[in-house]
């Protein structure tokens, strides 16, 4: 008997050791996982949101099972995972496809890929891929689908992964798990633009049908931990969890993205516990979930930039004193503060780049107000008294109220801006796809990534991105040195003069970056524990509580 209470007095003690050092592991911030993940496992966790809403039980069991329910303001097109691009898409994508891994600022997260390695010159990159891997339909995974992908995809005429510069990229296979790209020249960038890469299957697009309209797109066949199960065109997309995923099986039993347009539907089903969350955008909203303890609110950068610009193909907007005189009437902060004005959801910024993009200055003072030089300036060019026509895309978050501040601002210039708010189409074939547009100024936003290079499908000549905004020979420059730059700090070095640069050719005039926020049920956990957007890099990171 004696003996039987020592052994309960250990187990006693041993729990709990094993109960604090749990909590005291969840107090630590959780980086991305490359190895696999013990799903189903019960765990003791104290968390808190990330809004400061209030602490979690000290102690809560992780469940295996339940549904993951994720709204969408639309429906997608299609389940192929390289002819796609928004965040609703990618987010929907993140669950059927693996990249082969993802490089942040300070890690890089290997999904698909096991290791990369690169040759001292910058100019061959070795992928060696997982074992084991397998497509949703059961086939393995072989280095034979990288090669083919890349393949395909240079003859489908798309050079985001296969070439550098128009010039293509080799991909040789050096055995079933291996591959050897090859670049053209060096690309610091593109490093980072492989890892995102997803792969799609050989077996299943190796068809002779049109690469981008077979049927194949409508499969899904991936590499992800989620696989479909069910796609109601319009009404909702239905995953369960692969078990032969590569990384440990999901914690969820299925995902579902349910297309819900209205922002005002989205809340209703939420409050009725029929979505697990969805994501508010104002401070009102902010301010009632964060407070309420039934809820948990998370927010983080989505590293977009929010920016007012100028019509190169207008015969208003080439003298480049005028732009110098938009940037002195325009007062940063106020426009900040009446288009969002809560850094929960949105914060002021002047930089080019986004927080999370490596290099980022947030001491960067960028484009200072001074009413008297833009003044001035408006009057000996004969701006005042003048009417300009801006354009925005009011489907985006604060682009409208950005223009209506604008629009304001000016007015006391005697300035006269006609704000047109259009729908997504309706602005990319005004903004974009044509440079007969009657326009003058714009209000838009463009996602930055990690690596600063990414921005240049914004600033370089020549593409269709650029062909109605100003770019110039010197800043096509430095992009093109930044990017065949190896060392980190020079490279570093090179972007940062860019963005001097960019500022002497007033073509973007950047005022905010948005927040990410996430309103979830009370049992909902991982929807932070990678911050990045589009969310849910790793849905194992997302489980339930009791």
């Amino acid at each position: 008997m004696q003996s039987m209470k020592k052994i309960l007095s250990t187990l006693l003690v041993l729990g709990l050791l094993l109960l604090s050092a749990c909590q005291t592991a969840s107090d630590q911030p959780e980086a991305g996982s490359s190895g696999s993940s013990d799903a189903s496992s019960s765990v003791s966790e104290s968390s808190a949101s990330e809004s400061g809403a209030g602490a979690q039980d000290a102690a809560e069991t992780k469940l295996d099972g339940g549904t993951f329910v994720v709204p969408l303001s639309a429906d997608i097109n299609s389940l192929n995972p390289v002819i796609n691009e928004s965040k609703s898409v990618e987010m929907v994508m993140r669950a059927l496809y693996d990249p082969l891994f993802v490089i942040a600022a300070d890690e890089t997260r290997y999904y698909l890929a096991e290791s990369y390695t690169v040759s001292e010159d910058g100019l061959t990159i070795t992928v060696k891929l997982n074992n084991n891997m397998f497509w949703h339909d059961g086939v393995p995974i072989t280095a034979d689908d990288l090669v083919f992908d890349f393949e395909l995809l240079w003859e489908e005429d798309m050079q985001s992964t296969t070439g550098i510069n128009g010039e293509r990229i080799l991909c040789e296979k050096i055995d079933d798990l291996t591959v050897q790209l090859t670049l053209p020249e060096v690309s610091a960038s593109y490093l980072s633009t492989l890892g995102n890469f997803k792969m799609f299957p050989k077996h299943r697009y190796d068809n002779g049908e049109p690469f981008r309209t077979t049927l194949e797109n409508e499969n899904g066949i991936g590499s992800g931990p989620y696989k479909l199960a069910n796609w109601n065109r319009g009404s909702s997309l239905e995953l369960v969890r692969f078990d032969e995923y590569y990384r440990g099986t999901p914690n969820f039993d299925g995902v579902v993205f349910q297309v819900m347009p209205e922002a005002s539907a989205q809340e209703v089903a939420f409050q009725r516990g029929e979505l697990s969350l969805f994501e508010v955008s104002d401070s009102l909203k902010y301010d009632k979930y964060s407070s309420d303890d039934n809820y948990n609110v998370y927010t983080f950068p989505d590293n977009r930039v929010s920016y007012f610009t100028f019509n190169a193909n207008s015969e208003k907007m080439q003298d480049i004193r005028l732009r110098q005189a938009f940037t002195y009437a325009l007062d940063r902060s106020a426009i900040y503060a009446a288009a969002a004005g809560d850094e929960n959801l949105a914060k002021e910024n002047p930089s080019i780049y986004g927080p999370q993009t490596e290099g980022f200055d947030p001491d960067f003072a960028g484009y200072q107000h001074d009413a008297e030089k833009a003044a001035q300036l408006f009057e000996e060019l004969g701006a005042t008294g003048q009417t300009y026509r801006l354009v925005c895309d009011a489907s985006h978050l604060y682009l409208e109220n950005i223009a209506v501040a604008i629009q304001s601002q000016l007015a006391e210039y005697g300035i006269t801006v006609e704000v047109s708010a259009l729908d997504s189409q309706g602005f990319n074939n005004t903004f974009f796809y044509t440079t007969e547009g009657d326009w003058d100024l714009a209000v838009n936003v463009y996602p930055v990534k990690t690596d600063p290079n990414s921005i240049a499908f914004m600033y370089k000549q020549g593409g269709f991105l650029t062909q109605n905004l100003f770019a110039s020979d010197e800043a096509l420059a430095l992009f093109n040195e930044g990017d065949q730059t190896l060392d980190p700090d020079a490279r570093l070095a090179v972007y940062a003069e860019l963005q001097d640069q960019i500022m002497e050719d007033y073509c973007v005039y950047p005022i905010l970056t948005s927040n990410a926020c996430f309103v979830t049920q009370k049992n909902i956990r991982g929807v932070d524990a990678i911050k990045v957007i589009p969310a849910f890099e790793d849905y194992l990171k997302l489980y339930m509580v009791e």
